[in-house]
């Protein structure tokens, strides 16, 4: 059993969705709703919210950050580094 923290929430969020936009917003919206039941505390729910809600993924499978521009993840990591995909680690 995983706890309910910002690291794990943000590598459950990345790992979990693999790339797929639709799964990524109901993993994303599925905490939001934890969080309106209290299931996570507003002050986690807060950080978790600040850190991730500009996050994006592109059609050419990058999770970026669109208020920095900044690539957060790879979804096709293995393909681009030769060697066997790695997980989002926060």
């Amino acid at each position: 059993m995983k706890a309910l923290n910002i690291k794990n929430m943000k590598e459950t969020l990345v790992n979990y969705s693999g790339g797929d936009r639709d799964e990524f917003n109901r993993i994303w919206d599925t905490f939001r709703d934890m969080a309106n039941l209290g299931f996570i505390s507003s002050d986690t729910w807060n950080k978790f919210f600040n850190q991730t809600a500009s996050w994006v993924i592109t059609y050419d499978g990058y999770l970026i950050d669109t208020k920095t521009d900044k690539i957060i993840f790879d979804f096709d990591n293995g393909v681009h580094n030769n060697h066997d995909y790695e997980e989002y680690r926060a």
